[in-house]
C-alpha cells in the first residue's frame, strides 16, 4: 500500500523557471487502520525480528507523517521521530525506534542463516536493517535500507551465515568495501547494500551454483611436522550438500587466495593441491608455527577446524 503522491508543475512563462510542488495525500482512516493491523509488533517478536518483518513485507514503501505514525503499533513500540523534514518510511521509523535499545536485548543475531542461494537478497536486506538500527539515522530519499551505503563492519553476521561456497568471496568483498571508504574527494563510489546483494548473486551464478543448501563449515586438518601437511577433508555425508559444478576447481582457487595471505616462517614452504596443504621446513618448530598461522587465518573466516583431525608431529609425511 503506497501513499498517493501528487506533483504539480507550474510553467514560469517567458523563460522563467518551472515551479514543482509535491504533495503526499494522507492515508484515509480506514487505510491507516489496515496498516496498523498488518505492521504492529507481534507479542512474540523480538525488536529485530519486527524490523525485519516490516522491511521484508513492504514497509519500505509506506511513508508516514508524524501524525500518521502516532497510535498503537504494538506493546512498547513508538515510531514517532520528532523529525518533520519529510514523511519517513515505516521501516525507517521502526528501525529508528529499535535502534535506541540495547542490541543484545532487541535480539541482534550472531549470524544470519541463509538456507539456499535464493535467500541471498533476504539475508542482505536483514543485514542492512541491522546497520539501519545501529546507525539510527534518518536519511532523506532513502526509505529502504538497501539504498544505504554498506558498512563493511556490519557484514560479519551475514558472512557467518553464508554457505562455505560463498563465504570466502564475501570476505573478499568485505575487504573491497573497506578499500572503497572515501579518503579524499573524487575517490571511487561506495557500494550500497543493494549492490552488495547483486555482487553475491552474480558470483553465485558465475560459479555455477545450482542449489546451495545449508552446509557445515568444517575443514578437517591433519598435521605432519618436518614434512608438515594440512589436509582439508570433505564431508563424509553421502548426499552432496552443495549443488555446484567443478567444486575441486573452485575449492582450489578459493583456498589458494587465502593461503597467499599467510606469511610462512623462514625456510618453510607450503604446497597446495585442491584441499591438501603440505608444509615442509628445516625443523618442527618453524613448521608448527607456520601451520598455526594457517589454522588461525582459516578460523578467522569462520571455518571450524576439529582438533582431533590434526596429526601429531612426525619426521615423515603421511597421507590419509
Amino acid at each position: 500500500m503506497r501513499p498517493l503522491i501528487k506533483t504539480e508543475t507550474v510553467d514560469g512563462g517567458q523563460g522563467g523557471a518551472q515551479q514543482v510542488t509535491t504533495r503526499i495525500v494522507p492515508y484515509s482512516p480506514t487505510d491507516l487502520v489496515k496498516i496498523q493491523e498488518k505492521y504492529s509488533r507481534g507479542p512474540r517478536e523480538t525488536e529485530t525480528e519486527y524490523v525485519w518483518r516490516v522491511s521484508l513485507t513492504g514497509g519500505d514503501c509506506i511513508l508516514l507523517s508524524e501524525d500518521e505514525a502516532r497510535g498503537y503499533w504494538g506493546l512498547g513500540v513508538f515510531i514517532t521521530t520528532n523529525d518533520n523534514r519529510e514523511p519517513w518510511s515505516l521501516t525507517q521509523r521502526v528501525a529508528y525506534w529499535a535502534g535506541g535499545l540495547d542490541p543484545m536485548e532487541r535480539g541482534d543475531p550472531f549470524s544470519i542463516k541463509m538456507p539456499t542461494a535464493g535467500h541471498i537478497l533476504e539475508s542482505v536486506q536483514k543485514t542492512a536493517c541491522l546497520q539501519l538500527m545501529h546507525d539510527r539515522l534518518l536519511v532523506p530519499q532513502q526509505p529502504s535500507p538497501m539504498q544505504h551505503v554498506a558498512d563493511p563492519d556490519r557484514l560479519h553476521p551475514l558472512i557467518r551465515g553464508l554457505p562455505d561456497a560463498l563465504k570466502l568471496y564475501a570476505v573478499q568483498l568485505q575487504d573491497r568495501l573497506r578499500a572503497l571508504r572515501p579518503q579524499r574527494r573524487g575517490g571511487p563510489p561506495e557500494m550500497t547494500w543493494g549492490e552488495v546483494a547483486q555482487e553475491l548473486i552474480n558470483y553465485e551464478r558465475r560459479m555455477g551454483f545450482t542449489g546451495l543448501g545449508e552446509t557445515k563449515s568444517k575443514a578437517d586438518l591433519r598435521r605432519v611436522e618436518r614434512n608438515g601437511g594440512i589436509k582439508a577433508m570433505p564431508s563424509r555425508n553421502p548426499r552432496p550438500t552443495l549443488g555446484y559444478c567443478h567444486s575441486p576447481t573452485i575449492a582450489h582457487y578459493a583456498l589458494a587466495q587465502e593461503l597467499a595471505r599467510v606469511t610462512p616462517e623462514k625456510g618453510v614452504r607450503m604446497y597446495q593441491y585442491i584441499d591438501d596443504i603440505l608444509i615442509g621446513g628445516p625443523d618442527t618448530s618453524v613448521v608448527g608455527q607456520t601451520q598455526m598461522k594457517i589454522i588461525t587465518h582459516l578460523e578467522s573466516l569462520e571455518l571450524q577446524i576439529p582438533t582431533e583431525k590434526v596429526q601429531l608431529p612426525s619426521s615423515e609425511g603421511r597421507y590419509t
